[in-house]
């Protein structure tokens, strides 16, 4: 299926979800329950962690799939580039701060959080996995992240 437009206005509320990083595109497959949503950080770094200077050089962009909860019944994953810098003074690395990717690096903060309360409702892992179309280790990974 093509992809489907959305407005300026879908995107701004999709912005709100996720600071720092702006829609590129949106991708929706319907007959898988799917949807790929584009985003690239649109901001840039000011200054060095370590030593706080501003001599900044861009070394690499990368890009991970991150999956989000569900929205408007589509199994969501995050596409999302961002830059790697290097401080031409120190040589620390540095990259763009990703607000809303929870401590796993493969899933947002809320769907990690949203298994978590999964857990404590005392359902198991084998349900959750189900609920939440991921994998039992993924649950798994997920629970002993945070232990």
């Amino acid at each position: 299926m093509p992809d489907k437009k959305f407005s300026n206005v879908d995107e701004a509320i999709l912005g709100i979800f996720f600071p720092g990083f702006g829609v590129e595109k949106i991708i929706i497959e319907d007959q898988k329950y799917e949807m790929r949503i584009f985003l690239k950080h649109n901001g840039k770094l000011s200054s060095c962690s370590k030593c706080k200077s501003h001599n900044l050089d861009d070394v690499e962009t990368k890009q991970i799939n991150v999956r989000d909860l569900d929205f408007m019944r589509q199994k969501t994953t995050l596409i999302l580039t961002y830059k790697v810098s290097k401080c031409r003074d120190c040589g620390q690395e540095l990259k763009d701060k990703i607000s809303f990717l929870g401590k796993t690096g493969i899933f947002t903060s809320r769907f990690e959080e949203r298994v978590l309360n999964l857990i404590k409702s005392k359902k198991t892992v084998d349900v959750i996995a189900k609920l939440m179309a991921i994998t039992e280790e993924e649950c798994q990974l997920i629970v002993d992240t945070y232990k």
